[in-house]
Formats: C-alpha cells, structure tokens, sequence
C-alpha cells in the first residue's frame, strides 16, 4: 500500500482549505450555530437533519435548504431566519 496521497486526495485537501466556513455546512458548524443562535441542541431537536448532515462531509447552503423543505416541508429561511441569516453571511 503506498503512502503516497492520490490526486483525488490532494484536490479534496486543496479545495477544503478554501472553504468559507458559512458557505458550507457541517453537522459541527450547525451544532455549533444552533447553540449560539437558539441556547439549544440542534441534535435533539432535528435528529433527522443531524443525521443527514453527519453523513455528509461538508453542505452548501442550497442543498441544505432544499433537504430541510423536504424533510419539514417548509423553508429553512422561514422556520429558523435566524439561523438562515448566519449561513448566508
């Protein structure tokens, strides 16, 4: 097995360290956020979306608005505005 990193790893690394951290989600962005925002954990309270975001390295505002109005069948922006208007800073 070789040590060496494969491309694909060294772009995945590469593209990561560009990332804005309110540009994309991650399941430890929005426990973070939730408990900032709301003083509760957003874990307990969206158990499904915790999942769904746990699965996933990293969510860009769009997909997680579009899984939310699935999931919930309302908009993210609407349900929780102020967590909506953290995520698009």
């Amino acid at each position: 097995m070789s040590m060496i990193p494969s491309f694909r790893d060294f772009l995945l690394h590469e593209a990561q360290k560009s990332l804005d951290v309110h540009e994309f989600i991650s399941d430890d962005n929005m426990l973070d956020l939730w408990r900032e925002v709301y003083g509760t954990d957003f874990r307990s309270e969206h158990p499904e979306m915790y999942r769904i975001l746990k699965q996933r390295a990293k969510m860009d505002r769009n997909e997680l608005a579009r899984i939310w109005d699935e999931r919930y069948g309302e908009k993210i922006s609407t349900a929780h505005p102020k967590i909506w208007n953290r995520i698009q800073q």
